[in-house]
């Protein structure tokens, strides 16, 4: 069996503490990404369901035919 000194066995030491804290950073900045994932389609959870189960959806249909009613049609700006 080969003699190891103390000296390799710290270097050693200190390059496996480098990668752990390089796997722990880099885990770290996986996580927060996948954080920001679920966020962003909890949003656009909430976006999806607001029309129905809020039953905003009949107010935004009466909302887009009074401003479909006050927007000139094409032949009424054609004629003037």
């Amino acid at each position: 069996m080969e003699d190891i000194s103390h000296r390799e066995i710290y270097d050693r030491l200190v390059a496996v503490e480098t990668k752990v804290d390089t796997i722990s950073k880099d885990t770290k900045d996986v996580v927060t990404a996948f954080n920001s994932a679920k966020s962003a389609c909890l949003v656009c959870e909430w976006i999806g369901k607001l029309p129905t189960e809020t039953g905003a959806y009949p107010l935004m249909v009466k909302i887009k035919e009074q401003a479909e009613a006050q927007v000139p049609k094409q032949d009424e700006v054609k004629s003037e």
